[in-house]
């Protein structure tokens, strides 16, 4: 008797999924090319994480800038390849939106208020590089998690220019040596002398 009921409510079953998926006036969705390594496309992604910041500071372009050319690069085959699309979903890329660092930075705010404003300022200087790094240059004493909520090119998380900046002259150093980025600076000196 079990077996005839689950054979008819299989049964079941499979007809309604195929008259659901024969349906002639169900929409047919076109879904848009996925990416070789995230679940859904480029495009999906774009939409959830918005237009990246094309604005400046002091010291750094938003990665909306390097977009701009980056976008646009593909593979023999038509692929994408840009680098700023694949960056978009790394750790680096939302460093400054990341919830277990954030409940971290306000957990350790809420159990040492005295020294809110220092942890803050040593948090962001890795994982919000262009906000930190401005702000001091700019003469700001210490940069926080508010200061970082209005700076767009702070939530741009660790971004393209953090390492890689074009210089305004031509350099005369031969190609492969470069100059060290005013953020590379500030690392060096994080791990090597004042440890985070």
């Amino acid at each position: 008797m079990k077996r005839k009921s689950l054979f008819l409510t299989s049964g079941i079953l499979l007809l309604s999924l195929m008259l659901y998926a024969s349906h002639p006036e169900r929409e047919q969705k076109i879904l848009p090319q996925t990416h070789p390594v995230l679940p859904f496309s480029v495009e999906v992604y774009q939409n959830i994480q918005g237009e990246l910041p094309t604005a400046t500071n002091s010291l750094f372009a938003g990665s909306g800038v390097c977009q701009q050319c980056h976008a646009r690069q593909v593979d023999a085959a038509g692929k994408s390849v840009s680098i700023v699309n694949d960056w978009r979903s790394t750790m680096m890329a939302n460093a400054a939106r990341d919830p277990f660092w954030r409940a971290k930075v306000s957990h350790e705010g809420l159990v040492n208020p005295d020294h809110k404003a220092e942890l803050e300022n040593v948090c962001t200087r890795c994982h919000t590089p262009t906000g930190n790094e401005n702000a001091h240059y700019d003469g700001q004493a210490l940069y926080s998690i508010a200061d970082m909520e209005t700076d767009p090119l702070a939530l741009d998380g660790v971004q393209c220019t953090v390492c890689h900046q074009i210089p305004e002259t031509p350099r005369s150093e031969p190609r492969g040596k470069r100059t060290e980025t005013p953020v590379e600076r500030s690392i060096a000196e994080i791990h090597w002398t004042r440890r985070c």
